[in-house]
């Protein structure tokens, strides 16, 4: 907070500089799925002394109570979430209304205070951008996304993020490509890969691991872990798997591991459906979302990234590889600059399960290559995508933005 005003000798009042700098920050969600966790890792990085962090949720969820027990001051309030029923000619009639409750409701949230920075969290919520855009007031915008198609929802999300940010972070050189169409950062477009940090070190038994979990400790275990929804490809693994059965590949076990969307139980029907029909049925196994996947890490052999859609970045390749799990993943988006081909893990070709089929079958026959993989993953995670560098990376923009503003008063 700020001190008292005090007069100097030329009778000029001068402001103190205050203790810490006030962040409003943005959510499109309450879960704890990947730009969820993210965006919590992000938060617990920034230098607490420096920064007074204010988080609003666009609804209740287990990320407000991770917030809340970690000491944030923590809001639920209306966001201005893009929906999919809004990315449409129609749908964009609703909009500036939404926009305006969510103005609105941070203008009581802030209660009068100076915030320093508005920072939005994925482009799907669009209350801070205009918040930001009616204080003037520097606004940070953190792009979890690549949007292809429809072309409208494309078009929309990479000019929103042009007009209404200050600052856009990327999180892969794929995304700010997606964004700006080139790859190369500048001061007002940075890249700043996620990190991780597993709670588990690469000497735990991974066959009384699996043992604990109810596998067969002597059959490698294929792990796919995240949203069930259309574009992650469970479908396309399913598929892959039921290839490797047609060929003779036998003696693997595979979970998924995931739940779908609130509302889309259909989902998760469909592709146990799709398990039941397969060759591999006998196989796979799926398991519900779950806040502890570290003991699926620690006792999984290789992790699988199947993606129909280009990822922006892949979280779970990075928490897999922190495990010691080569990641075989589709060859777009964010992940080939995760996984080097042949050393950390395999790439396939996007959508193709003959393809994904081909990289399975290459590691399940060669225990000693999985091994080496694991090792060489765990040492590049460290190296490039540690929870040490993603902090130095948020610290290092905000800083950055700081520095700027000063700047622009001074001039």
């Amino acid at each position: 907070m700020p001190h008292e005003p005090k007069e100097s000798a030329e009778s000029t009042v001068i402001e103190a500089p205050r203790q810490r700098h006030l962040v409003l920050v943005v959510h499109q969600s309450a879960e704890l799925y990947g730009s969820d966790r993210s965006l919590l890792d992000a938060l617990t990085g920034l230098d607490r002394a420096r920064y007074e962090l204010v988080v609003c949720l666009p609804e209740e969820g287990p990320l407000k109570e991770v917030l809340i027990a970690a000491q944030f001051e923590v809001h639920v309030v209306p966001l201005a979430k893009i929906e999919r029923r809004m990315i449409s000619p129609r749908g964009l009639f609703i909009l500036p209304a939404a926009i305006h409750r969510a103005i609105s409701a941070l203008d009581r949230v802030v209660a009068g205070r100076r915030v320093d920075i508005v920072y939005s969290n994925t482009l799907a919520v669009l209350g801070g951008a205009a918040w930001a855009r009616k204080m003037r007031l520097p606004h940070v915008w953190h792009v979890r996304e690549i949007v292809r198609r429809p072309a409208l929802a494309s078009f929309i999300f990479r000019h929103l993020a042009r007009w209404g940010s200050t600052c856009t972070i990327s999180n892969s050189h794929s995304t700010l490509e997606w964004i700006s169409g080139q790859r190369e950062p500048t001061p007002r477009a940075r890249v700043v890969w996620n990190g991780f940090e597993a709670a588990h070190s690469r000497t735990d038994d991974r066959r009384a691991n699996k043992q604990q979990l109810g596998f067969d400790p002597d059959k490698p275990l294929i792990l796919m872990v995240g949203r069930v929804n259309a574009w992650k490809g469970q479908d396309l693994l399913v598929e892959a798997l039921g290839d490797l059965c047609r060929r003779a590949v036998t003696g693997w076990e595979a979970a998924i591991v995931g739940g779908p969307p609130p509302g889309r139980e259909d989902l998760i029907q469909s592709l146990r459906a799709q398990i039941g029909a397969s060759p591999a049925t006998a196989q796979i196994r799926t398991i519900a979302f779950t806040q502890d996947v570290a003991c699926y890490y620690a006792a999984a052999d290789l992790l699988v990234v199947p993606s129909r859609e280009p990822e922006p970045f892949g979280r779970v390749a990075i928490e897999a590889m922190a495990y010691g799990l080569p990641v075989v993943a589709a060859r777009h988006g964010g992940l080939p600059e995760i996984v080097e081909e042949g050393q950390t893990g395999l790439l396939f070709h996007p959508n193709e399960a003959s393809s994904l089929a081909d990289a399975l079958a290459n590691l399940i026959a060669a225990p000693n290559k999985l091994e080496a993989m694991g090792h060489a993953a765990r040492e590049r995670q460290q190296k490039l995508f540690s929870l040490s560098a993603y902090h130095a990376g948020m610290n290092a923009v905000f800083s950055d933005m700081l520095a700027a503003q000063a700047m622009r008063s001074t001039t």
